[in-house]
């Protein structure tokens, strides 16, 4: 899995790296996990996300910012842009699976029928596989980013 964030701190993950922006690739983050995948064709080195430069005025963390001068709101936003995909993702493997059922009980069994059938099982697996990188993103990576740049733990809270 890649992740990437963009000028608005929006955070886009992927498991093809030629599916992250051009822009973003240089700055793409290879995340951990239990496979290895196939070297992209273009170098995409593992880096921590943009931030903020760390500030050196100590009002900062008095004001609401934490060590890479990110405020609640922006930690919030990333909370809420993750919650939004997984549900995106609930919401697209429902439908997916409604599709399937209705086409197994009419019986229908053409070579095509049967292609688009596992295609939807693939399509499905990478849903699964995407919402569980993106729980363990709202429970472990992201609490620890927000450890790192100590952010109050409040501000990861709904």
């Amino acid at each position: 899995m890649y992740q990437w964030v963009d000028e608005q701190g929006n955070v886009g993950f992927t498991d093809n790296p030629e599916n992250i922006p051009e822009k973003y690739r240089q700055s793409a983050t290879q995340l951990g996990g239990t496979s290895n995948p196939q070297k992209p064709e273009t170098d995409i080195t593992p880096t921590e996300p943009p931030s903020t430069p760390p500030s050196t005025d100590a009002n900062e963390n008095a004001a609401g910012l934490d060590d890479q001068g990110h405020d609640e709101q922006w930690w919030q936003d990333r909370m809420q842009e993750l919650r939004h995909r997984k549900e995106a993702l609930v919401d697209e493997k429902e439908r997916l699976t409604t599709d399937t059922d209705t086409l197994g009980r009419l019986g229908l069994g053409s070579i095509d029928q049967n292609q688009q059938a596992k295609e939807t099982e693939n399509r499905l697996q990478q849903i699964d596989s995407e919402i569980k990188e993106i729980d363990n993103d709202l429970t472990i990576t992201l609490p620890e980013e927000a450890r790192r740049a100590n952010a109050p733990p409040g501000w990861l809270r709904e």
